[in-house]
């Protein structure tokens, strides 16, 4: 393939100061500068928190046993209910502290981990050494995509289980930023994507500027009117081999059987990638491997770029 055909498409290189200048146009704003060691600090103050409600909470429940058993019962009684049910009822409590402080204490975990992804879009592009990946998708979507399973949510495993987004902005990040528009008012954006915020009258101008200054464009399915022209206008000018599509469970369980191998993929799964046309872009750039989102398996893996040895 011609050095042209391997172009073709590909960001100028002056795409860092256009992208800036249409993030800070009038009508686009972005969250306010916080410098992340204070983003850390206040982590590690609700860690520290959450943390010690453990003990407060054995220490609450051993108190609410106690005090009500010794002050209506004989002392040798109470003493003796002490003796048997006292240290079952500090593991129960214990238990309840865990329960209610261990979802709060993963989404520090995340928080800590969107830190290094950036919160300000220009800050994150400053320090880009790539073009970023936009990721396009319903606002409606975000609930899917950033939450869990309130099961796996409370599961005593690794506290830094990310959210299907945060999943796949940490990998795409470790080549290139991910940049999305957020929902309008949001008070708490997901964590993943860096977002910015687009006045509604100017956001199909505004992805019209930014796709071409992007090296990837990652767009969920979806019915609603705006994800139609978003495809619509990804396929009159984004070269195929641009785009990855996140197929979830709202189009169909046909069409998710067409789109995804063998029909296994989970909802939340990455499940379309046109790779053939992909790795040879990503052949410049190095080696990049998107793992579907959700149960991990060797045959869900997906590497995209030259491997070792190639």
């Amino acid at each position: 393939m011609s050095e042209a055909d391997n172009t073709l498409g590909s960001p100028p290189p002056e795409w860092r100061e256009k992208l800036i200048a249409v993030l800070s146009a009038d009508g686009i704003t972005q969250p306010p500068h916080v410098p992340g060691w204070r983003r850390f600090l206040t982590l590690y103050e609700k860690s520290i928190g959450w943390i010690l409600l453990v003990p407060l909470s054995a220490v609450g429940g051993f108190a609410i046993f106690v005090i009500p058993l010794f002050y209506f019962l004989p002392e040798a009684t109470a003493a003796s209910y002490l003796d048997e049910f006292g240290g079952k009822v500090v593991l129960v409590a214990s238990l309840i502290g865990c329960w209610f402080a261990y979802p709060r204490l993963r989404r520090v975990f995340h928080a800590a981990t969107q830190i290094k992804l950036g919160y300000q879009p220009a800050q994150v592009l400053q320090k880009a050494k790539h073009p970023p990946v936009l990721f396009l998708r319903s606002f409606r979507f975000d609930r899917l995509s950033s939450a869990m399973p309130q099961w796996q949510a409370r599961l005593p495993i690794n506290a830094n289980l990310p959210t299907p987004e945060l999943n796949l902005a940490q990998m795409i990040s470790r080549h290139a930023p991910v940049l999305a528009i957020g929902k309008p008012g949001e008070f708490a954006p997901p964590f993943g994507a860096v977002r910015f915020y687009v006045r509604q009258d100017i956001w199909q101008r505004t992805i019209q500027a930014i796709v071409p200054l992007c090296q990837f464009v990652v767009w969920t399915s979806g019915h609603t009117g705006g994800l139609r022209w978003e495809i619509q206008h990804l396929r009159d000018t984004l070269p195929p081999r641009k785009l990855l599509i996140w197929v979830h469970a709202n189009i169909g369980i046909r069409a998710r059987r067409n789109a995804t191998p063998n029909g296994r993929n989970s909802a939340k799964h990455l499940a379309t990638f046109f790779r053939n046309r992909c790795q040879q872009t990503l052949r410049a750039h190095g080696s990049l491997r998107l793992r579907t989102i959700g149960r991990r398996s060797r045959s869900q893996d997906r590497h995209i770029g030259p491997r070792s040895g190639s």
